[in-house]
């Protein structure tokens, strides 16, 4: 993927966790999240940690959840 292609995913993206794969020039892989195509956070430890500052940003945030994404939390509580 490009960086234009990726910057172009990230404007789109209403509420998302992101992950890069580690590349030649880069040691570690970057775990984040986006919300309404800004990059909110960023160099998160892992995927675990990363939902759990979502949910919590949502909820501090005082966000309405998107609609689209209704059965998400449900499939979080049955795994």
């Amino acid at each position: 993927m490009t960086e234009a292609s990726a910057l172009s995913a990230i404007m789109k993206t209403t509420v998302g966790i992101y992950v890069t794969k580690q590349t030649p020039g880069n040691d570690f892989p970057d775990v984040g999240i986006i919300i309404e195509g800004v990059v909110v956070l960023q160099d998160l430890d892992d995927v675990a940690l990363t939902t759990a500052l979502l949910f919590g940003l949502c909820y501090s945030l005082n966000m309405r959840y998107p609609s689209q994404f209704r059965y998400t939390l449900k499939g979080f509580k049955r795994c």
